[in-house]
C-alpha cells in the first residue's frame, strides 16, 4: 500500500482556515447522501465520517455537497486521515464520480503515518461528489476523516485594486477577490458604504487573511467615516473572527480597505453590511467613535495600551486586541522629573522598557511593559537613593562639605600647636 500523507506544513497553515464549529457526521446509505450548503446562512462546515469506531468493511459511501446558490464554489480540505490505502476516498469537481477528479485518492499506510491533512482544492461550480471505496481487510486505525467546506461566492466586485462608493438600502455581503479560493497577491479594495438615514454596520462571517508572526501582512481596515483619512476603527488579519466581530460607524459612512501584499495569500474574509437605523444604534455595538475615548472591549486576551484606535490581530487560537489612547507618565532626567507621552495601561505613573514595535494603521507605537514606580511630587519629602541623580548631588555637596569641615579642624589643630610652641620658647 502506498503512503501517500500530506506534509505538515499545509496541515498546520490550512486546518486553522476553517472556523471553529459544530461538526456534523455523515452518514453512509445505499445511495447518495446529499448535503445541502447555504452560504448565506452556514457559509463554512466540518463533517466527520464516522462518528466512532471504524468504517465499515466491503461498502461504498457517497456523499454530494450542493450549494444552494447555483454560482457558489466550494473550498474543501480533507484532516485526520485515517483511511487506508487499500480503501478508496474521491473527491469530484461535480455530481457524481463521472466528474473530474480533484486529486488523487486520500489515505495512509500505517498508524503511524495516519492523521494527516490534504491542501485545499476548490470547485469550479457548486458540487463537490465523495466516494469511499472499503475493501475486506481490517486495520485497527481505519477511523475515517474530516472534511471542512466553505461555500460562497465572489462578491468584491474588485477584479483590479479600486475604490467604490456604495449607497446602501439592505444588507450586502461583502467578500475578499476570488472567495472562496485565494485571494490574488496585490490587491487594493476600498469601499464606502454609506446609509443618510442612520449608521453603517460591519460584521465578519468568517476570517482567513495572513498573519505572520504578529504582523498583518494582508488585511481588513474599517475607517470611521467616508475615507481612508477617517479615524481607524480596527485593523484585522489572522485565522480566526475576532471575538468583537461587529463594528458601527457614529455617522452615516464607514469605509472598509481589503488589501494583500505581493506574496503569501489566505482564503480571504466574508462579511455582512447593514444598515442600521438611527434609533436602533444604541442597541448594537459601537465602535470607533469620533470621541478621543475608544469603546471597551472585554476579552480574556485582551492587551490595553494607548489613541483613538484599535487593532485586532487574530491567530490560530486567540484574538488579540489593542484598545489605544493617550496618556502622559513622568519619566527621570538629570535635571529633574519631565514629562512625555507614551502608550500606557492607566493614569498610574509607570516605567517603560523598551519592545519591539506594532503597527497600527498608519501609526507606530512601541510596545510597553510597565510597572509602578515612586515618583515625586514639588510638595512631598525627597528621599535620595542611588537610582536617582537628584540624590547623588545631594551625596555629593554632602561628601564636600564634610572635607571642608575637616580640614578646617585640622587647620585650628595646627595652628594651636604652632602657639603653644612660641609660648614654651617665650617662657625659656
Amino acid at each position: 500500500m502506498a503512503d501517500r500523507h500530506g506534509t505538515a506544513l499545509p496541515l498546520l497553515i490550512f486546518i486553522s482556515m476553517f472556523q471553529p464549529s459544530l461538526s456534523d457526521t455523515l452518514t453512509c446509505t445505499s445511495s447518495v447522501s446529499t448535503i445541502n450548503l447555504n452560504p448565506s446562512t452556514d457559509p463554512y462546515k466540518t463533517y466527520k465520517y464516522p462518528a466512532t469506531g471504524l468504517y465499515p468493511r466491503t461498502t461504498t459511501c457517497k456523499w454530494l455537497f450542493q450549494a444552494t446558490d447555483a454560482s457558489s464554489r466550494i473550498t474543501f480540505e480533507v484532516t485526520s486521515i485515517y483511511v487506508d490505502c487499500g480503501d478508496t476516498l474521491k473527491f469530484h469537481d461535480g455530481t457524481s464520480s463521472s466528474a473530474s477528479a480533484i486529486g488523487s485518492s486520500v489515505c495512509c499506510s500505517s498508524s503511524s503515518s495516519c492523521g494527516s491533512s490534504k491542501p485545499p482544492a476548490t470547485t469550479t461550480g457548486n458540487s463537490l461528489f465523495l466516494q469511499l471505496d472499503s475493501d475486506g481487510t481490517d486495520n485497527s486505525y481505519e477511523t475515517g476523516f474530516t472534511v471542512t467546506v466553505v461555500v460562497g461566492k465572489d462578491e468584491s466586485n474588485c477584479s483590479a485594486s479600486g475604490t467604490f462608493n456604495v449607497n446602501l438600502a439592505s444588507t450586502l455581503t461583502l467578500t475578499s477577490p476570488q472567495f472562496p479560493d485565494k485571494y490574488p497577491i496585490s490587491r487594493n479594495c476600498t469601499y464606502t458604504y454609506t446609509y443618510s438615514n442612520g449608521n453603517v454596520q460591519f460584521e465578519f462571517i468568517y476570517m482567513k487573511v495572513e498573519l505572520y508572526s504578529g504582523t498583518c501582512f494582508d488585511s481588513v481596515e474599517i475607517f470611521n467615516g467616508s475615507s481612508t483619512s477617517s479615524p481607524l476603527i480596527a485593523k484585522v488579519c489572522g485565522d480566526t473572527v475576532p471575538a468583537q466581530n461587529i463594528f458601527t460607524s457614529s455617522g452615516t459612512s464607514l469605509t472598509i480597505k481589503f488589501s494583500s501584499d505581493g506574496q503569501e495569500t489566505k482564503t480571504g474574509f466574508l462579511a455582512r453590511v447593514t444598515p442600521v437605523d438611527q434609533t436602533a444604534v444604541s442597541s448594537s455595538v459601537t465602535t470607533g467613535s469620533s470621541s478621543s475615548e475608544p469603546s471597551t472591549v472585554n476579552d480574556s486576551s485582551t492587551t490595553t495600551e494607548t489613541s483613538t484606535q484599535q487593532q485586532y490581530e487574530t491567530s490560530e487560537s486567540t484574538t488579540k486586541v489593542i484598545n489605544l489612547q493617550s496618556t502622559t507618565i513622568k519619566e527621570k532626567t538629570t535635571e529633574g522629573v519631565t514629562s512625555r507621552t507614551t502608550t500606557v495601561a492607566d493614569t498610574t505613573k509607570t516605567e517603560v522598557t523598551s519592545q519591539p514595535t506594532l503597527t497600527v494603521g498608519d501609526t507606530t507605537k512601541a510596545d510597553v511593559t510597565s510597572r509602578p514606580i515612586s515618583v515625586r511630587d514639588n510638595n512631598s519629602p525627597f528621599i535620595a537613593d542611588s537610582t536617582d541623580s537628584n540624590g547623588g548631588v545631594i551625596a555629593a555637596g554632602v561628601t564636600v562639605a564634610l572635607v571642608v569641615i575637616a580640614l578646617f579642624v585640622a587647620g585650628g589643630v595646627i595652628l594651636f600647636k604652632k602657639k603653644k610652641k612660641r609660648s614654651i620658647d617665650i617662657y625659656d
